[in-house]
């Protein structure tokens, strides 16, 4: 290694100033909205089961705790959907065995 590095000083320089970007894991929770309940309603619940999702991510399976116990587990659906909660881990970060999410994002399809 030490050889290929003084053969090749250019080489090893762009290698020492390249900084790949972080790659992102994501979980899709569907939903299924009422049309009565605007995202502004939706988007109130998830700021009020999610509040320190940045600061301190979840797991999980205390996502999934989070999520049963929240006003949007009644909108919580397996068959049809017409939103999705999407928790995003950045750059695979991991406690444990477990992925650390510190994002969630609502998408209404």
């Amino acid at each position: 290694m030490d050889q290929f590095i003084r053969e090749h000083p250019d080489s090893y320089g762009e290698f020492s100033r390249f900084h790949p970007e972080d790659i992102n894991h994501a979980m899709d929770l569907p939903l299924n909205i009422p049309a009565s309940t605007g995202k502004q309603q939706v988007q109130e619940m998830i700021d009020c089961a999610f509040p320190d999702i940045k600061d301190h991510g979840l797991t999980n399976d205390e996502i999934l705790h989070r999520l049963a116990e929240s006003e949007l587990d009644r909108y919580a659906t397996r068959t049809i959907r017409n939103a999705i909660l999407r928790f995003v881990c950045h750059d695979y970060e991991a406690k444990g065995d477990e992925y650390v999410f510190r994002q969630v994002q609502l998408i209404m399809v």
